[in-house]
């Protein structure tokens, strides 16, 4: 037997925590699976019973667990109120957008960083301007409903202090004890960038820090080349 499972056998590990444990490694098995299109029984993973198993992990049918649209309930109401004080409105999928006027959007948005895990709050940049493909075709969605990430530019995101976990009996009340530094730390990250030169600079500064990996994701070398485009650089 490997080291690792004598390791976790050793845990005193509750019921509980065991079968969560299990929930979630049965769905990143199931998401690993589609991408080859098909299940470990080598059903298309478009049959009833692979949208059954998908049905009862998004809906949350762990009843010590928010599903995903309980927990996006709960950051509206929560968030909402302190984000429309800011100038924010909520455009869906727990993101919400304030113009600027000046060609891009500030962006804030809580996602976790896997299926069934925690969610962090990122503070980032849409741009107006950058194109998508959509059907073959290149397009320009300028409203904020179309909102995209193309530049993150906080730091309390993965990997801070900032997680809010999906458990019944703590996420409201953690939800309420960060907001209000959370939606500060986000605040005063965007409002550094107001203007398209701002947003050069900080474009330059990540693709310094970032190094190769700048270009790694394709969203972020289009914001930089369309918007020194844009500053006329």
């Amino acid at each position: 037997m490997p080291e690792s499972f004598t390791l976790h056998s050793s845990l005193n590990w509750s019921p509980r925590l065991v079968s969560r444990q299990r929930l979630l490694l049965f769905r990143e098995a199931l998401i690993c699976l589609s991408y080859s299109g098909e299940t470990a029984f080598g059903f298309d993973t478009f049959s009833i019973g692979y949208r059954r198993s998908r049905l009862m992990m998004d809906t949350g049918y762990d009843a010590s667990f928010f599903s995903s649209g309980e927990m996006a309930g709960l950051f509206q109401e929560v968030f909402e109120p302190l984000l429309v004080d800011l100038g924010f409105s909520y455009v869906g999928k727990i993101r919400w957008v304030r113009e600027t006027g000046e060609g891009f959007k500030h962006l804030f948005y809580l996602y976790p960083f896997r299926p069934g895990a925690d969610y962090y709050p990122y503070a980032s940049l849409s741009f107006d301007y950058v194109p998508r493909i959509e059907a073959g075709k290149l397009r320009l969605r300028p409203s904020a409903k179309h909102t995209r990430v193309h530049l993150v530019v906080s730091d309390i995101g993965f990997g801070s202090g900032y997680s809010i976990g999906r458990s019944r009996a703590e996420a409201k009340e953690k939800c309420t004890t960060l907001a209000q530094p959370i939606i500060a730390a986000v605040d005063r990250a965007l409002t550094l960038i107001k203007t398209i030169s701002d947003a050069v600079a900080t474009l330059r500064r990540h693709k310094v820090s970032e190094g190769p990996a700048f270009y790694h994701y394709s969203e972020m070398g289009l914001s930089y080349a369309f918007t020194l485009a844009k500053a006329g650089r």
